[in-house]
């Protein structure tokens, strides 16, 4: 059973709350033990991304975008969700995210996504703050 499928059944549920999980009855005990398992092998596999990137050097690593490791995230999403606090694959999964685990280049293009499209935004914010400052401005 995929995580996709686990989390269809649990719903978005954090598996820490086991008590309002195992009241969903039935088969449900054996289903957030697979969600459970899949959660910590991926926790494992972002890890040894870590530890091969550090050993390596085939890409940078940055805490503040250690999702990027795991899942594929637009800019908007990453404001929405809040997505610096380092969510683990289930919390990528009940926010709609589709799990991807990044090679060392799509980890770069990722973060350079986020950091190009922030910069982007924190231009246009300025140039409009400088435009609204400005006394010669012609209002519409």
């Amino acid at each position: 059973m995929t995580l996709a499928k686990c989390h269809q059944r649990i719903g978005s549920i954090p598996l820490e709350d086991t008590n309002t999980i195992m009241a969903k009855g039935a088969d449900i005990a054996s289903v957030w033990a697979k969600a459970t398992d899949a959660v910590r092998a991926i926790n494992d596999i972002s890890q040894g991304w870590v530890d091969l990137a550090r050993l390596t050097g085939w890409a940078p690593v940055d805490r503040r975008y250690a999702v990027l490791r795991i899942a594929v995230v637009s800019y908007p999403q990453w404001v929405d969700l809040e997505l610096e606090e380092n969510p683990d694959a289930w919390a990528v999964q009940c926010a709609g995210l589709t799990l991807s685990l990044a090679d060392g280049p799509e980890y770069v293009r990722r973060v350079d996504v986020i950091e190009r499209t922030f910069a982007d935004e924190q231009r246009r914010l300025k140039e409009r703050k400088l435009d609204a400052m400005n006394p010669l401005r012609v209002s519409a």
